[in-house]
């Protein structure tokens, strides 16, 4: 499913919901990631092999077949977990099971082509990138699935752009999607102060971080959060970063960073020796 098209798909939701997908230290596979598995098969009409193609019914948008065992393997979990985890999706309004001979057919309700209000957009893209940065933060999702977030937000909020600007140019278009990643960039860098700082004061390193993403990691969202992950360990305890930094131009750059992070840590070291602490373990 790795060529899933979403750039027509919105998804809906809820804090109700979104508090519900919180990871439980009992769960072998996230919430989250059980939801996405069930978002992912809804956006193509997927039919597990194993189930007879004359006896499933035609599909509409948004529908999928499953069974509780497959999903149960699929998840790592307990059959019985799956049952109370659609249950409660189904008393959330997500989804509705349909059953058949030996599976079932689930209509994912939250999913939609229908376009909201432009305070709808905002607002929901607002909340998303929030909440998606709160999971990464506090390790509830690891930087694989976070990826992932943050490139499906960036796409709806693009769609959404182009879908009120219908004569908007190439031009217009990525400064939509510039603005949605710096958005990004800047909540993360947040994240590593905890608040301690007030958004002037990071703003440079925010510059950095896009410049960074942009040019040396080809804006892929799971090696920047990689570095952000490292940067305080390499800054201010000389751990070596697992970044591959393969240019003299990256390893400048990776160092402005480190020294600027220095200046905004409180670390109480100068910046000349985080730019030495940067360069040492930089991998150049």
């Amino acid at each position: 499913m790795k060529n899933i098209s979403i750039e027509k798909t919105e998804v809906r939701s809820s804090l109700e919901v979104w508090d519900f997908m919180q990871d439980r230290q009992s769960d072998r596979h996230s919430k989250l990631q059980a939801y996405c598995s069930l978002l992912n098969k809804a956006a193509v009409r997927y039919v597990p092999n194993s189930v007879p193609k004359g006896s499933i019914p035609k599909l509409k948008e948004y529908q999928f077949v499953t069974t509780i065992s497959e999903l149960a393997e699929e998840w790592h979990w307990h059959r019985a977990t799956v049952r109370s985890f659609l249950d409660k999706l189904t008393t959330l309004g997500q989804l509705d099971k349909e059953p058949l001979v030996k599976s079932f057919v689930i209509s994912m309700h939250c999913m939609t082509n229908g376009k909201p209000s432009n305070l709808e957009v905002v607002h929901h893209l607002d909340f998303m990138i929030d909440y998606t940065i709160s999971l990464w933060s506090s390790g509830k999702a690891n930087n694989h699935d976070v990826a992932k977030m943050c490139v499906h937000i960036t796409a709806c909020g693009i769609e959404h752009f182009k879908s009120t600007v219908p004569d908007c140019n190439a031009d217009m278009l990525r400064n939509a999607e510039d603005e949605i990643i710096r958005t990004f960039i800047c909540s993360l860098t947040a994240s590593l102060f905890h608040a301690s700082k007030q958004k002037v004061e990071y703003t440079v390193l925010c510059d950095l971080l896009y410049s960074f993403f942009v040019e040396q990691l080809s804006q892929k969202w799971e090696a920047l959060l990689l570095l952000l992950e490292e940067l305080p360990l390499v800054v201010l305890k000389g751990v070596p970063t697992t970044l591959k930094l393969v240019s003299e131009e990256s390893s400048k750059s990776f160092q402005q960073i480190c020294s600027t992070y220095r200046q905004l840590s409180d670390g109480g070291l100068s910046r000349s020796n985080g730019s030495d602490a940067a360069e040492q373990h930089s991998g150049i």
